[in-house]
């Protein structure tokens, strides 16, 4: 018996939590990268102060739920300077 996983569109979820980065002028998007797997999404890099870190966690979020972008997880490997 074979059993069915959602699929999520990688690609779509990299390059739109990257026009999200790039489009927020409150985030230094420069040295922040996004990888997604199988829907887990992590955003890597190194943010100046916990304002930063928990504004592009959430700018992402929002970011897929307005255009109902399903995820199955966003992971934070992100640093505070």
């Amino acid at each position: 018996m074979k059993i069915l996983s959602k699929k999520y569109d990688d690609k779509l979820l990299v390059r739109q939590a990257e026009r999200i980065l790039v489009s927020d002028p409150k985030i230094d998007h420069s040295i922040i990268s996004v990888n997604s797997h199988k829907g887990v999404v992590t955003i890597s890099g190194s943010v100046k102060n916990e304002f930063e870190h928990n504004h592009i966690l959430e700018a992402i979020r929002r970011g897929y739920e307005k255009i109902g972008l399903q995820y199955a997880q966003i992971i934070d490997a992100t640093m505070v300077r």
